[in-house]
């Protein structure tokens, strides 16, 4: 019950205060996706609030957008959360503080559904203790599964180098 107040609050925090009248076209359609429950759509304007583009960058928008997607099951909406959670600064003026548990559970979420970089970010958050006891096991654990599932050879690599400083270690 408490899932369900939430979202309807952040769709009512969302949807009562933004009018699709106020931006272009493509945008309206979005909105209107958006308030039909439409997660492309949702996960579509966070990153547009998120980065400002062709609109007023608004990180408490995006953050209701990201988690209105993420609570669907889009797992880059649940890793853009983790990641405004684990580094608040960006978005400490809206209101929303940094949360290191709150950004493991997203990562989590979307690590073990497959998402590489989420995955990544978690290798992260357990090497450097961050919301979780600190475990350079769990943290190369994490590292691995990112590099399996990545597709982006160039990416790949860079959690490759992670994973295998982790071994230099000793871990």
């Amino acid at each position: 019950m408490r899932k369900i107040l939430l979202s309807v609050l952040c769709s009512f925090l969302f949807f009562g205060s933004v009018k699709a009248e106020e931006f272009s076209p493509m945008i309206q359609d979005r909105i209107i996706a958006a308030k039909n429950g439409n997660v492309k759509a949702q996960y579509f304007l966070g990153n547009l609030f998120y980065n400002g583009y062709q609109v007023k960058r608004d990180c408490f928008t995006a953050y209701q957008l990201f988690l209105l997607a993420a609570k669907q099951g889009h797992t880059d909406a649940q890793d853009k959360l983790g990641e405004m959670l684990a580094e608040g600064k960006s978005i400490h003026a809206d209101n929303i503080q940094q949360d290191d548990v709150q950004a493991v559970k997203w990562f989590r979420i979307a690590a073990t559904l497959g998402h590489a970089q989420a995955a990544a970010h978690l290798g992260a958050m357990y090497e450097l203790g961050r919301g979780v006891e600190r475990s350079p096991t769990e943290a190369k654990r994490w590292c691995q599964l990112a590099v399996q599932n990545e597709q982006n050879d160039n990416v790949k690599n860079i959690y490759k180098t992670f994973y295998q400083n982790l071994e230099n270690m000793g871990y």
